[in-house]
């Protein structure tokens, strides 16, 4: 008996029953999703010379309007599962590679990432909101989704790559 309840389970598990992925509802997606990599070197105040487009006072390196509703799926449970989790608990020095916009029913929500220091800005409707800590995780969530469409990324740091 033991025998087969093992061999049972293996099944199981080897056919992918059991709990499904998180998902959120697509109704809850926001209408427009933007990820953008950004360049931390140069940013307004510093004496590096502008050029091109800024969010948030970061220059814009790249971006990808985000269409498909797995890689929204991807992005948003990735901050909704780790924004605020790890708190404030590292050393602060807010090197933001990753920016993120979110427009739902009309309100624009803009953060700006920095996964060295796993915190994040927040903005809405162009309004800064607030500063919270974020799990590492989404990093390789958004770096898999821009590279995948060709969008350059930021630059590492020397021993972070």
């Amino acid at each position: 008996m033991y025998q087969c309840l093992c061999i049972l389970c293996v099944i199981l598990s080897a056919s992918g029953c059991g709990p499904a992925a998180p998902r959120l509802d697509p109704k809850d997606l926001p209408d427009t999703m933007v990820v953008y990599t950004l360049d931390f070197q140069k940013f307004e105040g510093n004496t590096a010379p502008l050029d091109g487009n800024l969010f948030h006072g970061y220059p814009i390196i790249g971006q990808l309007n985000v269409t498909e509703q797995k890689a929204m799926q991807d992005i948003a449970l990735s901050i909704r599962d780790s924004f605020d989790r790890d708190g404030l608990k590292t050393p602060f020095c807010f090197w933001p590679r990753h920016g993120l916009r979110y427009i739902k029913d009309g309100i624009t929500t803009d953060y700006v990432i920095c996964f060295e220091c796993l915190r994040y800005r927040k903005w809405i409707n162009e309004k800064y909101i607030a500063e919270g800590g974020t799990a590492s995780d989404p990093n390789q969530v958004f770096d898999d989704i821009l590279t995948a469409a060709g969008v350059k990324l930021a630059p590492k740091l020397p021993g972070n790559q």
